[in-house]
């Protein structure tokens, strides 16, 4: 169930996914940042990779909501 997690892992801060882009000029004579951009043969990687990692976080919240229910109902019954 934690497959996605791990490789999310592994993929995340390094640069199988991205490249860095070089400065360039614009048509207009401005120049464009270099910066980082999905490699366009990992688009859809990076949409899976995206999307795993929510339904990741969805499981952790629904975890920690259902956490709090037990301990607010042992507490109840407990004091």
């Amino acid at each position: 169930m934690l497959g996605a997690s791990c490789q999310a892992k592994d993929v995340r801060g390094s640069s199988a996914l991205y490249e860095s882009t070089e400065s360039s000029r614009a048509s207009d004579g401005r120049r464009a940042p270099a910066g980082l951009r999905i490699r366009p043969d990992m688009v859809d990687e990076t949409r899976r990779v995206h999307t795993d990692r929510h339904k990741v976080w969805e499981r952790a919240r629904a975890y920690g909501d259902a956490a709090q229910v037990l301990l607010a109902e042992w507490r109840q019954t407990n004091t």
